[in-house]
C-alpha cells in the first residue's frame, strides 16, 4: 500500500534525521565556527537562531535538488536548535511529503519522476512562496511579542 510505505518512509526519515542532529549536535561545532566566527558569521547564527527552521522546513517539504537540506538541518543541530522544534518541523514537512509522493506514484507510476522534473519552476515558486509566508508569520508574532527589558 502506497499510504503506508509513506508513514514508514516519514519515519524513516524522521529517524535519521534524528541521528543526524544528534551527530551534528555533538560534533559540528568546529565545522560552523570555521565558517561564522566573524562578524558576518555572528549575524547568520542570530538570523538562524530566529529563521533557521524555515530553511529546514522547505527543503524538508519540496522535492527539489538544489534546496540544501543537510546543511540547514547540520545547523540547527550546531546551533542546539530544541530538538522537539526541529522535529516537529520535520515531522510537518515530511508526512505531507511523503503522502503527496505516494499519491504521484500511485497515479502515476513511472510518470510521477518525469511529472515532477516537468514542474520543477511551479515547486520552486511553492518554495518560494511557502517561504515568503513563513517568513511573514514569524515576523508578523515577533511583532506581537511584548518587549523585555533586560
Amino acid at each position: 500500500d502506497a499510504m503506508l510505505c509513506a508513514v514508514l518512509a516519514a519515519a524513516g526519515s524522521l529517524l535519521g534525521s534524528a541521528i543526524f542532529y544528534e551527530i551534528t549536535r555533538k560534533g559540528g561545532e568546529k565545522f560552523l565556527l570555521k565558517y561564522t566566527s566573524g562578524a558576518s558569521g555572528q549575524k547568520f547564527r542570530e538570523w538562524f537562531a530566529r529563521y533557521g527552521l524555515i530553511t529546514v522546513f522547505i527543503p524538508a517539504l519540496l522535492p527539489i535538488p538544489i534546496l540544501p537540506f543537510k546543511v540547514f538541518a547540520a545547523c540547527a543541530g550546531v546551533m542546539c536548535v530544541p530538538r522537539y522544534r526541529f522535529l516537529i518541523v520535520l515531522a510537518l514537512a515530511r508526512i505531507p511529503r511523503y503522502l503527496a509522493l505516494a499519491y504521484l506514484g500511485q497515479q502515476l507510476g513511472q510518470n510521477s519522476t518525469v511529472w515532477l522534473k516537468d514542474h520543477l519552476w511551479h515547486l520552486l515558486a511553492l518554495a518560494l512562496a511557502i517561504g515568503v509566508a513563513l517568513y511573514g508569520l514569524v515576523r508578523w508574532v515577533d511583532a506581537r511579542r511584548p518587549v523585555t527589558i533586560r
